[in-house]
């Protein structure tokens, strides 16, 4: 998975990592523009991942490239 502060500069950030951190914290405000990028970069990412879910069983114990029983 690609860094969600790498993925916020291809989108056209410009605050630094550290800021980033900071903001996180809630010890840094950054300019509304700012803020939204990265939350725009957040959902780009996080949509791109696989929907979670807890596995059955029979997942567990089925061989790799099986499709599930319906």
């Amino acid at each position: 998975m690609r860094r969600p502060w790498f993925h916020y500069f291809t989108l056209g950030g410009h605050a630094g990592e550290i800021e980033g951190e900071a903001c996180l914290h809630r010890c840094l405000d950054l300019p509304r523009l700012q803020r939204d990028l990265v939350t725009h970069a957040a959902n780009e990412l996080v949509h791109r991942q696989p929907p979670l879910r807890a596995p059955y069983t029979w997942d567990l114990h089925r061989p790799p490239g099986r499709a599930a029983q319906e």
